[in-house]
């Protein structure tokens, strides 16, 4: 057990990546054991998540789409819960849904001063 223990802290410090269960596949050693091992030097795995960077050059674009998606909500009052823009929403980070009045004014304001930075 205490030669299980440190080559699996071993493969935990040079693949920190490796899950559990194939580390104690791969040290012959049952799954459980890697787990209390975990357990005992409270050691977490991770996941690696992808997240989306802002560039720089993001922001004019998205300036632009949000002056496209507030003129077709105030020329438009339920466009935001349109099946189009269901569908956008799903395939885009740029597109987002404004529920209210409240929310358009909200938007228009955030637009402006977005529009003051630049």
């Amino acid at each position: 057990m205490v030669n299980w223990v440190e080559e699996i802290l071993e493969t935990v410090d040079n693949q920190p990546e490796r899950r559990p269960r194939a580390i104690a596949s791969d040290q012959g050693a049952d799954h459980m054991t890697a787990w209390h091992v975990w357990y005992e030097e409270c050691l977490q795995h991770y996941y690696l998540q992808r997240v989306q960077a802002l560039n720089e050059t993001d922001f004019p674009q998205r300036v632009t789409s949000s002056y496209w998606f507030l003129r077709h909500c105030i020329l438009q009052p339920q466009f935001a819960t349109s099946a189009d823009v269901r569908k956008k929403r799903q395939e885009s980070s740029n597109v987002f849904a404004i529920q209210s009045v409240a929310g358009v004014a909200f938007v228009l304001q955030l637009v402006v001063a977005l529009e003051n930075l630049l």
